[in-house]
């Protein structure tokens, strides 16, 4: 976000993006430096701040807004692949 020129934006985009540049940057240092559960709780948030940009300025690609259903009764996120992998490892 540091290098990201705000002056290419139109007066609304301005807006949202104002309205959300300081949760993102907060959503991101929690997630840098604590515990999973406490992670999942600003990813959750973040998700939606990035759900709200990307509605805002669009994504010149096509996004998916998925849904997880395995945390805080569900949470919802933005992917590139319509299919939802769920990845498992082997513990031995």
């Amino acid at each position: 976000m540091k290098g990201f020129d705000k002056s290419l934006l139109s007066a609304d985009q301005k807006k949202v993006y104002d309205d959300i540049e300081a949760d993102l940057k907060e959503h991101a240092e929690h997630i840098s430096k604590n515990k999973i559960e406490h992670q999942r709780e600003h990813f959750a948030m973040m998700s939606k701040d990035m759900y709200d940009m990307v509605k805002a300025f669009g994504a010149g690609m096509t996004l998916y807004h998925d849904h997880c259903p395995m945390y805080n009764e569900g949470s919802m996120w933005l992917s590139e692949s319509k299919d939802i992998k769920i990845l498992t490892t082997e513990i031995r």
